[in-house]
């Protein structure tokens, strides 16, 4: 079944509970989730891998809170504007519903000699660059654009939005098996739109989820970290996603009351979720 055609189920069941209940009356968002395949259903590689998307349900099920994971492998926040699925998402979206953003895995594609059609423009600004691809002229604008795009449409619509940076590919794969990871500039540019568009009070947050991953795979330590990427350096395992899963989790739980709308939701204490607070 496509993408298009699970968000035009979810699409119709939101229609339906509203024919018992107005939007306005509805005691629980639902969650939107968009990114890539490290988010998504089957993680990229289905017989090896899993999208830590699919396990935050977990964390909010005794809210009654929907999780509608809408994550496309093989996304950016380029392609995944052009494809069309903020779009989709705007078009289910009710007033108080949810939507976390999270790409950077393929968004550092070059654009020259040949673009895949998911590389950014590079920059932290206004930038924009022009390219050809699938044969279109295309402009293509810099991730944190995408990010503001995305963001003021959703709420226009009501909803608050979590945006987050990447999480971290094995920090252990490298020559010395040492733990190496340093925050990128997709951690800096989603910081800043969130800053930029009025933070908590504008409903919108960030959640640095890379640093939390990493935190949590620092402790681990490479003998378990390594078994965590079956395929790749990129993509987890179905236990590597739940810690991805739990460290989104422990973001929440750790962020001061009133910044996060999502975190009232969650059901784990601060302290059963692995991790620190950072």
């Amino acid at each position: 079944m496509s993408f298009k055609s699970i968000l035009a189920i979810a699409v119709a069941g939101t229609v339906a509970v509203g024919a018992v209940a107005s939007p306005s009356s509805r005691l629980t968002p639902v969650v939107y989730l968009a990114g890539d395949s490290t988010m998504s259903l089957g993680g990229g590689h289905t017989n090896y891998t899993q999208g830590w998307g699919e396990f935050l349900h977990y964390s909010l099920d005794s809210h009654g809170i929907t999780v509608n994971n809408s994550a496309v492998a093989g996304t950016s926040a380029r392609s995944y504007t052009r494809e069309g699925y903020f779009g989709y998402i705007a078009n289910a979206l009710k007033p108080r519903d949810i939507v976390v953003i999270e790409f950077g895995h393929n968004d550092g594609a070059a654009l020259e000699p040949t673009d895949i059609g998911r590389g950014d423009c590079p920059g932290g600004g206004d930038e924009t660059c022009i390219t050809t691809f699938d044969n279109v002229t295309e402009t293509v604008y810099t991730y944190p654009a995408y990010y503001r795009n995305a963001t003021r449409l959703f709420r226009s619509k009501g909803a608050t939005v979590v945006l987050s940076p990447p999480t971290p590919n094995n920090p252990y794969n490298n020559t010395e098996g040492i733990f190496i990871y340093t925050p990128g500039n997709y951690t800096r540019y989603a910081a800043a739109v969130a800053l930029d568009l009025g933070g908590p009070a504008g409903g919108v947050a960030f959640v640095d989820h890379g640093q939390y991953v990493a935190n949590i795979y620092k402790e681990l330590g490479r003998a378990v970290v390594d078994n965590y990427f079956p395929k790749d350096h990129t993509h987890t395992s179905r236990i590597g996603a739940t810690v991805v899963s739990q460290a989104f989790v422990k973001a929440l739980v750790c962020a001061k009351l009133g910044t996060i709308v999502l975190r009232n939701y969650v059901i784990n204490s601060t302290e059963s979720v692995p991790g620190y607070c950072i």
